[in-house]
């Protein structure tokens, strides 16, 4: 059965108290939907506790958008965001601000005065881990939680650690602890991705969009996915897997890999290294979805991407590249560079 409180909770640790004596009674809950909550980091901890100590055979767990990492966000009690604002913090949260002051402190709280989402994001991360190491969990979302490096790092070594892990969909979209111009190098935790993917033999669909990874974070994940067969969904989309080295590996992993949708968008991949990238798809069996968009292609990149992307059989492969200076629809056969 599944339980959907997506946006629904009013945010504060007597509800998180509440929330986590009701899923510890529970014993028929297998998707369950918390995101846009504002659990923050401790409200996490103690779901993840509650679950994981319950009778519930959960399998779907979605905790998006719930401000548990360490990017702190204060506002007064009356103050909407500006579209500004929303911007500078990575657009991760969408509720009333007011939300977002210090909880209330609930009698007999083993962490008495200190503010909920001041949590070590290490601890986020385990009590994450244990709950898809512990459960039958076969899908786990954390998008734009700002989780940060740390946090992702312990997570998957986690993972990778873990004997017999059931899970096959990941989500990590947006967990960099900071956004923008200011972006941090995100390098433990594309690290320890990296030597996730060379091992793991259970995850089917991975997001690791809007992370800012860039070299030699880039070239580590790259390199672990050339030892991985099962990933058949990969979002790599708005981090910089640019350099030479990192689209190697990942040209290398094609030729091998049973991935059928790809996602490379808002890379920077230009005309100078997208020819890596081809030689890779011209002889991918198994790709059938290509998202380029946002990369600086032009006429000669995009024709590249069009030549690696026909097959004798006539099968059709969707192909995106907006924003790019060129014009594609739906199939290859669409592809309209008369412009450039």
């Amino acid at each position: 059965a599944s339980l959907n409180l997506a946006g629904k909770l009013l945010a504060g640790q007597k509800t998180v108290l509440s929330l986590s004596a009701a899923l510890q009674t529970a014993i028929w809950l297998t998707h369950i939907d918390l995101s846009d909550n504002d659990l923050r980091g401790s409200g996490t901890i103690r779901l993840c506790q509650a679950l994981v100590t319950s009778k519930n055979a959960v399998q779907e767990l979605i905790l998006d958008r719930n401000n548990m990492g360490c990017l702190e966000l204060v506002y007064k009690a009356t103050q909407w965001p500006s579209e500004a604002e929303m911007q500078k913090e990575g657009g991760a949260l969408t509720r009333p601000f007011d939300i977002l002051q210090p909880w209330p402190q609930v009698p007999g709280d083993s962490v008495p005065g200190r503010a909920p989402n001041l949590t070590s994001d290490v601890a986020v991360a385990q009590a994450l881990a244990q709950m898809a190491i512990r459960k039958p969990l076969k899908s786990l979302s954390l998008q734009g939680n700002c989780l940060g490096d740390n946090a992702v790092a312990h997570l998957a070594q986690s993972l990778e650690r873990a004997p017999a892990l059931e899970l096959t969909a990941l989500n990590l979209s947006g967990n960099n602890a900071s956004t923008g111009a200011q972006m941090r190098q995100f390098h433990k935790g594309a690290v320890a991705l990296g030597a996730l993917l060379a091992v793991n033999t259970s995850l089917s669909s991975l997001d690791l969009s809007s992370n800012g990874i860039r070299w030699p974070g880039a070239q580590a994940v790259a390199k672990g996915l050339r030892l991985n067969q099962a990933i058949a969904s990969l979002s790599l989309a708005w981090n910089t897997f640019v350099d030479a080295k990192s689209l190697s590996h990942l040209r290398n992993w094609l030729l091998c890999a049973n991935v059928a949708q790809l996602d490379v968008s808002y890379n920077s991949i230009t005309n100078k290294t997208v020819h890596i990238l081809a030689e890779g798809l011209a002889l991918s069996n198994s790709i059938r979805s290509l998202i380029m968009d946002g990369n600086m292609l032009t006429r000669s990149g995009a024709v590249d991407i069009h030549d690696a992307l026909q097959r004798e059989n006539g099968d059709t492969i969707h192909l995106s590249i907006q924003d790019c200076g060129v014009n594609v629809n739906t199939s290859l056969s669409s592809l309209d560079l008369s412009s450039n």
